[in-house]
């Protein structure tokens, strides 16, 4: 008959760290008044024995903070990351577990100050979205806190990141309008936001390896609102240089292309051919309809959910990259 295995008490962990119960008790519970070194040799005693942690004793999440980089808007109702924070919040609550969110900004001379802020958050998991700040992201690792990445990718940290395959949603693009067009203009991105840049990077791929690579007079940028993408096609119009397709990287950015080319007695498709990106809810009932690329985004926030709690409950598995595979669909801004 096999014997039952002995179950590690704090008492075990205390006197393998070299720490007193209390000074365990206090690192378990997640207090302030532990310096780092104590904790990480705490931690890993318990790590070590075996020692079943709070979350995996009751089955459920607990509590996770969803730390996003400031927008220019509340993510809750920034159209793009308040379906990801649906679908995390969505698949916590299935798990037991429930989910609060914070701002945070992403600049180096905030670093100590923003790690400051998630510490105080006091949460058992952390999914980070789109801070775009590997020194930020190292620092907030330090926390011991299990984490996962959203919608960047940080090849240099030991950490699980979630995003979504822009580079194959760009190059889906690409191809499609070399169907039919020559002449392709692409409104880009913040060039500090990984899905953008991944984005661009896929589309220039694409057209330059079938024989077509983009004119560089017929690049410009938004700031991925509605204004930006407006001013970004009058750039491109007021240049002179014909082109019969435009790529945005974002819905927004197109929704203000449209109103830049219609304001210039321009027609979609017929004289110029648009296409999206995300499918956000609006992108159906816009005239003409937007073809786009869709983002599973809801999806986006499950599986990073699903991810964390696996992190918790199996911390010594390996680090991985997870990418969310993109559709093309094709409405009636395109011909």
């Amino acid at each position: 008959m096999s014997r039952s295995k002995k179950k590690v008490t704090i008492s075990d962990i205390a006197k393998k760290a070299g720490v007193s119960v209390g000074t365990v008790s206090r690192v378990l519970n997640k207090a302030d008044n532990v310096n780092e070194e104590i904790k990480e040799k705490v931690l890993k005693a318990a790590i070590t024995l075996g020692y079943e942690m709070e979350i995996k004793r009751r089955g459920t999440l607990g509590t996770v903070g969803f730390v996003i980089r400031e927008l220019e808007n509340d993510p809750t109702q920034n159209v793009y990351f308040s379906a990801i924070l649906r679908g995390a919040q969505k698949r916590t609550e299935e798990l037991g577990g429930r989910l609060i969110y914070t701002v945070v900004q992403n600049t180096d001379d905030k670093i100590r100050e923003v790690v400051s802020k998630v510490k105080s958050l006091k949460v058992d998991a952390l999914l980070l979205v789109n801070l775009s700040n590997a020194k930020l992201v190292e620092e907030i690792l330090k926390l011991s806190i299990p984490s996962v990445v959203m919608e960047d990718y940080f090849p240099e940290l030991e950490v699980d990141c979630i995003t979504t395959d822009a580079f194959d949603g760009a190059c889906k693009v690409a191809k499609f309008l070399l169907e039919k067009h020559k002449k392709i203009a692409f409104i880009d991105g913040p060039q500090d936001q990984y899905d953008v840049v991944q984005r661009a990077a896929g589309f220039i791929f694409t057209l330059e390896r079938m024989g077509n690579p983009i004119d560089p007079d017929l690049i410009e940028y938004s700031d991925l609102l509605p204004e930006g993408g407006y001013r970004a096609m009058k750039k491109l119009l007021e240049k002179g240089k014909k082109f019969t397709a435009v790529y945005c990287t974002n819905d927004h950015s197109a929704i203000g292309a449209i109103r830049a080319i219609k304001e210039e007695g321009l027609r979609i498709p017929e004289d110029i051919s648009i296409v999206g990106n995300d499918d956000i809810d609006i992108a159906q009932h816009l005239d003409p309809p937007l073809t786009t690329v869709r983002v599973f985004r809801e999806t986006l926030g499950k599986v990073a959910v699903d991810h964390l709690y696996n992190r918790i409950i199996n911390p010594y598995d390996v680090v991985l990259k997870i990418v969310i595979p993109e559709e093309l669909v094709i409405r009636k801004s395109t011909i």
